[in-house]
Parts: structure tokens; C-alpha cells; sequence
């Protein structure tokens, strides 16, 4: 077998077991939420398996104590959306919806560790195809 032939044949492959990844459940970072009655702060997250999708939640709510006195506070959670509740998924990006004296934003995603605070997870699809894309250009373009 000709080295074209194996460096294509090998594309191909490491395609379709990128592809056959998409389809499996993600990972999650989880924390600042309850669960079973358990406390889970984002000092110290859990990482979550068999995931639909990844949600990230920041709010900001403005307190008008007094006049010309506000005093705001902030909290973000992390949560993995589980299969079962596959109602509650929407298409990845932020949406934001306002309330009483501040706002709420909520981030979609659906890669492994897409909801972590450093967002550094290299997911294997982009792995896959920068080690397909290289084999793949040498032998279409010779």
C-alpha cells in the first residue's frame, strides 16, 4: 500500500471516531449549586459525566437600600444539563434576560469541559481535525 493511500485511509478513520465523540455525552464542571442537600462551591468544582450540554449562569442583582444608595451582589453556577431535562437545552451561546434591578445570563455549550472557568479543555473533535487536516492537504495537494 502506497504512503498516500495510508496517510488517507488513516484521515479518514481518525474522522469518523471524531465524529462517533460528537455524539457521545459531555462533560461538565458543576458548582455554587445544591445537590442532595450537599453545598458545592467553585473552590472546589465537580466534574460531571454523561452530560446533554454544559450551562454556565451569572446574575447580578442591584438592592436600592436607601435613595442614591445601591448595593449589588453577583453569583455564578455551573451545572451540567442531564438528559432527562433536555427541554431546558437551548442552542449554544449567552442569552440574557433582565430583571427587577439587574440581570441574568445563562451560556449554552456542548464540549467537555466548555463551562469551566479557564475554558483551556482542548476537545478531541479540534484535536482530530488539525491531525487529519495536514495528512489530508499533503495528499490532495501532492
Amino acid at each position: 500500500m502506497s504512503d498516500r493511500l495510508t496517510t488517507w485511509i488513516v484521515a479518514v478513520m481518525l474522522i469518523i471516531f471524531n465524529t462517533l465523540q460528537i455524539l457521545d455525552a459531555v462533560n461538565c464542571i458543576q458548582c455554587n449549586i445544591k445537590v442532595k442537600g450537599a453545598n458545592n462551591n467553585c473552590d472546589d468544582p465537580r466534574n460531571v459525566t454523561d452530560c446533554e450540554a454544559c450551562l454556565k449562569t451569572y446574575t447580578k442583582i442591584v438592592n436600592h437600600e436607601s435613595w442614591l444608595n445601591e448595593r449589588s451582589s453577583e453569583y455564578y453556577s455551573k451545572l451540567c444539563i442531564r438528559k432527562t431535562a433536555t427541554s431546558k437545552i437551548r442552542d449554544a451561546g449567552c442569552y440574557k434576560q433582565t430583571n427587577n434591578g439587574g440581570y441574568t445570563e445563562q451560556c449554552y455549550c456542548y464540549t467537555n469541559g466548555c463551562n469551566s472557568a479557564d475554558n483551556r479543555v482542548l476537545h478531541k473533535g479540534v484535536l482530530a481535525i488539525a491531525l487529519t487536516g495536514v495528512p489530508l492537504l499533503k495528499y490532495f495537494i501532492g
